[in-house]
């Protein structure tokens, strides 16, 4: 048990470091990079910190790498989303989940150093109750965009991506309940066991493929691309109709498979025009874009000075003004009332 212990801890501590290294010296201007490198730096503190008595760091050392895996999990969460979520940028709520989580975790640390009374074990169930938690708004969120990713790499990784991580974040979380009485000794072999797999699948799954290729950019406007096959251009002419002579736009609920279905061609297809020939990261970025031309051109009208925002967003496919916000402000720069107020000074 000993030798299996060794080989996995260090393997997977060899692993962590070299996906550090890479993503640092490849990787550093994507948004992702960051956490990544926090996550692995963050998961070799647990591959060495919480180790058998045998296998046991420095008390200084031990003391140091047990507070850095506090954060393990918060880090590889903002990876994902991160890697998955269009336009992602650290928000009060990420830093929120992460005191809400860590917080508990912390105490636990403090008592185990002596710093404080020792733990309920209800607090160990709030620690696993967090994680799962955590993973489980993982899923959502990652699933929940794939139907409008227009990229079909990283639509197909997030199916993989998600599992794998979920599955083993849950089954650690159990270790903690499973192996605390009589089979305590066996605990810190058994973490281990539970999170090697996904650092085996995620490092070969980083390096062997090129993530600025599934990484999300900036929106962009469409462009007048040259050379399109005739087959192509032939769908990009009955797409665009659809969207300014028809306004499918106009319509909440509008989805690629619904637009797919009225230009007689295959969801696939009519992803890759958008994606790889109109260079939209999403579905909802490229159907944002004409409900947008379409508000500034009511913002203009001088009918509309007085209609409020909500009204005119909503009249244009919006369902509420917090997504209009951030979709005109990612394609503007500006706030819809710092446009509205600009256009008001103008004439």
């Amino acid at each position: 048990m000993l030798i299996l212990d060794a080989f996995i801890r260090f393997s997977g501590v060899g692993l962590m470091a070299l996906l550090a290294i890479l993503t640092v010296r490849d990787l550093r201007t994507s948004v992702s990079a960051p956490y990544l490198t926090l996550a692995c730096i963050s998961v070799t503190a647990v591959f060495l910190g919480f180790t058998p008595d045998v296998l046991d760091l420095p008390p200084a050392v031990k003391l140091v790498v047990r507070f850095l895996d506090i954060p393990h999990l918060v880090f590889v969460w903002l990876f994902a989303l991160s890697l998955f979520q269009a336009n992602f940028r650290l928000r009060p709520f990420h830093w929120v989940v992460g005191v809400v989580y860590c917080t508990p975790i912390l105490l636990v640390r403090l008592s185990q150093f002596g710093w404080l009374e020792p733990f309920p074990f209800a607090l160990v169930i709030m620690v696993d109750l967090f994680s799962i938690l955590l993973m489980v708004h993982l899923m959502y969120v990652t699933l929940r965009g794939r139907a409008d990713d227009l990229n079909e790499k990283r639509r197909a990784s997030r199916i993989y991506f998600v599992v794998v991580i979920a599955f083993v974040a849950i089954s650690a979380a159990l270790t903690e309940v499973i192996f605390v009485n009589e089979w305590r000794p066996y605990l810190e072999t058994a973490k281990i066991l539970t999170i090697w797999p996904a650092i085996l699948w995620t490092s070969y799954w980083l390096l062997s493929m090129d993530l600025t290729s599934i990484s999300f950019g900036t929106q962009r406007s469409r462009p007048l691309d040259m050379g399109v096959d005739a087959r192509d251009q032939a769908l990009r002419d009955k797409l665009e109709q659809e969207m300014t002579s028809n306004k499918a736009y106009l319509e909440p609920g509008l989805s690629i498979a619904m637009i797919a279905q009225r230009l007689d061609t295959t969801p696939q297809l009519l992803r890759a025009i958008i994606g790889k020939q109109l260079k939209f990261d999403n579905f909802s970025q490229f159907v944002n874009s004409y409900r947008i031309e379409a508000i500034k051109t009511a913002f203009a009208q001088p009918d509309n000075s007085t209609t409020p925002i909500l009204t005119i967003a909503m009249a244009h496919g919006f369902n509420s003004l917090s997504p209009f916000n951030r979709a005109f402000r990612s394609v503007e720069g500006i706030t819809p009332s710092e446009y509205r107020r600009l256009l008001a000074e103008m004439s």
